[in-house]
């Protein structure tokens, strides 16, 4: 064997295998003529755990925080991983030349990188960097390796980021754990989604609603909403109340007609987590979403999925060896899933939005004025033959009920001074709502909008919730009971309401994610001094840790 490829997934090696022509599988590889293809089936390595570096026994905050003199890594202690291990480093012995197939992204070249010196392989060695694994997209990569130093940002980056959350995670988890007294998970992420979730149930239980009226006036058969000058949601006096009930055919005069139109672009091509709500709207839960996606992707029908951008890759062009928004890259497989087959359409559907461009929509706002009462009537519609997005849009996308509302064209036109009768007025006394929980999708919205985590730790870290005791999730359901196909509810626990109030502020919120930031970005812009950022992150743990002297100015 000359040439050694080493993918993340047994389905990815797979599809590379064959496109390779090494179709015989024996002893968890591929191979071919002079060519093996193997895959790491994800992490196979780990920074170990806290009792590595201070022994085990009872857990004592004077010990803590640990920074780590020399970084012990260690194959994952479950037999799969462990033998798996033990095979790639056979393979590794035999191997010329190794190229690194995994993932095109900052956790795939970690597991590479991770392998390659675990095992001490000194040979030649390259970067396969592919997001689409389809036929072009796998020629086009193939004939273009990458050496490693081109892709050594995203190593530095990947492995400063593990080492950081390590220190966050380990340090904190255990220092609040004994603080507390229960097991505490403590995490740049988990902890700043727990913060969300505990802030919007507190919102909604602190809630006080505010009582508005609402006025309207049928005239010519549309319906007019009062416009008192004042504040959106106004309560009405009763004098007012009174003269507005007593506008019953009396005779209203248009003061004036203003009309625009607006173009609206259509939705930005998928990122992963807008993939993600669009399916969780749909029914299709995020697991099983992000699921979905990784299948269509080893089966060849939509580009890499753990993907944060919104450009579009030229079809055709070496564009697809770089991350793009993701992009169908072949046809439906025939044995695919429910929830496939729901985020490949929306993919389609996506595209066929970007081909067909903006919609003009009209915009017209007419002012009545009856008695001395304003009142307003606003409008819009899709202006025919200027339909652009709208008009792709199908029945089951979350889009479609919006623009459908406005395929519907007035009935009338106004002229300024036109007379208008009122044939009915309605007074209804209204009151604001509280905000909604969230559900999966709006917190994985959030989160994205926020830049908290990434497109791929941000559904796991949702999930997390529950399984740390700090969120519970219900279904929603209608008016009889019956469950809709609608986003997982997701409420905090007592657990998390009180464990809200005990972590310092600086915990909660989004100190922890500014560091790992601020660190990613001099690792792929080469700074060779990435251990200030350990050292400065120690730093801040010994003021928000319990009971810290340093803190106390000890």
């Amino acid at each position: 064997m000359s040439q050694l490829f080493l993918c993340e997934k047994s389905s990815q090696a797979k599809i590379l295998a064959q496109h390779l022509g090494a179709n015989s599988y024996v002893s968890n590889a591929w191979h071919g003529q002079n060519v093996t293809v193997v895959a790491a089936q994800g992490h196979l390595l780990e920074l170990a755990k806290l009792d590595e570096y201070v022994g085990k026994g009872t857990w004592k905050i004077e010990d803590l925080p640990v920074l780590p003199q020399e970084w012990v890594l260690q194959v994952k202690a479950d037999e799969r991983s462990q033998e798996l291990f033990k095979t790639i480093g056979h393979y590794l012995k035999m191997a010329d030349h190794v190229v690194i197939a995994t993932d095109p992204d900052d956790e795939g070249e970690l597991i590479g990188r991770d392998l390659i010196n675990a095992h001490n392989y000194q040979g030649k060695t390259s970067r396969l960097w592919v997001s689409a694994l389809n036929t072009d997209g796998l020629s086009k990569a193939l004939s273009s390796l990458l050496p490693l130093s081109a892709t050594d940002g995203y190593w530095r980056a990947a492995a400063i980021r593990r080492k950081l959350d390590w220190l966050f995670g380990m340090n904190l988890s255990r220092a609040f754990s004994v603080k507390l007294g229960k097991t505490t998970h403590v995490g740049r992420i988990k902890t700043r989604l727990l913060a969300e979730l505990v802030k919007r149930d507190r919102e909604i239980a602190e809630f006080k609603p505010v009582a508005f009226h609402e006025v309207v006036a049928t005239m010519s058969g549309a319906e007019l909403r009062y416009d008192s000058g004042m504040a959106a949601h106004a309560l009405l006096d009763e004098d007012v109340l009174s003269m507005l009930s007593g506008l019953y055919g009396a005779t209203g005069v248009v003061t004036s007609v203003l009309e625009d139109a607006i173009e609206v672009a259509p939705p930005l091509p998928y990122t992963l987590s807008a993939l993600l709500v669009d399916g969780a709207a749909l029914g299709v839960g995020l697991f099983n979403g992000y699921t979905a996606a990784q299948a269509l992707y080893v089966a060849g029908a939509i580009s890499y999925p753990r993907s944060g951008s919104t450009a579009t890759p030229s079809v055709g062009s070496a564009a697809f060896a770089a991350h793009s928004a993701i992009v169908t890259t072949g046809e439906l497989p025939a044995s695919a899933t429910e929830e496939m087959t729901c985020i490949y359409n929306l993919v389609q559907s996506n595209l066929r939005m970007q081909e067909l461009g903006a919609v003009t929509i009209n915009r017209r706002t007419i002012m009545v004025d009856v008695r001395g009462h304003a009142f307003r009537l606003q409008e819009q519609w899709v202006k025919p033959g200027k339909e652009g997005f709208a008009g792709a849009l199908q029945s089951d996308h979350p889009l479609y009920r919006k623009y459908q509302a406005l395929n519907i064209r007035p009935g009338k036109a106004y002229r300024k001074g036109e007379k208008l009768v009122v044939s009915d007025v309605t007074v209804k006394k209204l009151a604001t709502a509280a905000p909604a929980p969230y559900n999966e999708a709006s917190i994985l919205k959030m989160v994205a909008e926020n830049s908290i985590g990434t497109e791929a730790t941000r559904v796991s870290s949702i999930n997390s919730l529950v399984k740390d005791g700090v969120a519970v999730a219900s279904e929603q359901t209608d008016a009889h009971g019956a469950v809709l196909r609608a986003p997982i509810i997701l409420r905090s626990t007592d657990w998390a309401q009180g464990l809200a109030s005990k972590l310092p502020a600086s915990v909660m919120g989004g100190e922890m994610t500014l560091q790992v930031k601020a660190a990613q970005d001099a690792a792929r812009h080469g700074d060779e001094s990435l251990d200030r950022h350990l050292l400065d992150a120690t730093k801040w743990m010994l003021w928000v840790m319990p009971e810290s002297s340093y803190r106390d100015g000890n």
